[in-house]
């Protein structure tokens, strides 16, 4: 996020109307999507946090691994016999 602001602000205003080699969208239209991009996945990981905060912790703490671990070994024995 810094470095996407920083990039931005040494945009020359006057490029701003630009475009780039071939295309139709100012360089202004392409710094707002890319910002409200970055902003979209800002509020998702916001929401991932708070819904991680709200599931029921297994006994032995936040280090220990989720009770709906992925088992390698049991599934590659399930693979070989065909189920």
């Amino acid at each position: 996020h810094r470095k996407l602001r920083a990039a931005a602000a040494a945009v020359p205003e006057a490029s701003l109307s630009g475009t780039a080699a071939g295309r139709r969208t100012t360089n202004l239209t392409l710094i707002r999507g890319v910002a409200a991009h970055d902003l979209y996945h800002a509020g998702q990981i916001q929401i991932l946090k708070r819904l991680a905060r709200a599931l029921p912790r297994k006994k032995g703490g936040p280090s220990g691994p989720p009770s709906h671990s992925f088992d390698r070994s049991r599934a590659m024995d399930r693979r070989r016999q065909g189920s």
